[in-house]
């Protein structure tokens, strides 16, 4: 019986041991930003619906991608990838479906033709990697944009792109000095206050 029991139990651990490092859906969700690649932008939206979007810009050319994503283990897998949108005609999806994107530590990485792409969300991210650490007065927060006053110059971000703490955090200091790190990718406008 003990035997037996050993069998079982040597059978079941991998299956356990994967479920166990797998990755959960809110672990993932949000919006990476493309990093380091030469005269390239670009951004993937993973959506709590388990769709995704995707947007593109390389000279001239811009595009949006649509699909579905689910989890495989420690991977997000892309599937039914197609064109939303784009202004030129010699452009192949960059995420096709089957794409895998490998997670940790706020990073998507995905090997396309031997290179490795990084998607970075920088509220996820465990270092400042993506982010400023900027110190300035509360100009206003309204519904979709904070505004910072950093010596004279006027910082806008835009909410939606800001972590929620920081954003009730600035709420509460409308007129006083804070300081905060923030994505740059929710930096939206900078130029003098007057």
């Amino acid at each position: 019986m003990r035997r037996f029991i050993s069998i079982v139990v040597a059978l079941l651990m991998p299956v356990y041991a994967a479920s166990a490092f797998a990755l959960e859906r809110n672990e993932v969700l949000g919006s990476y930003e493309l990093q380091g690649v030469m005269e390239m932008a670009g951004r993937l939206v993973l959506k709590s619906d388990q769709t995704y979007v995707a947007g593109f810009s390389y000279g001239a050319a811009d595009w949006m991608e649509e699909g579905s994503w689910r989890i495989e283990g420690t991977t997000v897998v892309l599937s039914g990838g197609k064109f939303r949108a784009k202004n030129y005609e010699e452009i192949s999806l960059l995420l096709p479906s089957g794409s895998k994107l490998a997670f940790q530590d706020g990073k998507l990485a995905l090997t396309v033709m031997g290179r490795q792409w990084i998607f970075l969300d920088p509220n996820k991210s465990k270092s400042s990697e993506g982010k400023m650490r900027i110190k300035g007065k509360v100009a206003k927060v309204e519904s979709d944009q904070m505004v910072l006053d950093v010596k004279g110059e006027c910082m806008t971000f835009f909410i939606p792109d800001l972590p929620e703490k920081i954003v009730k955090n600035a709420e509460r200091s409308v007129g006083k000095s804070i300081e905060l790190e923030v994505p740059y990718s929710a930096i939206r406008a900078a130029g003098s206050c007057l």
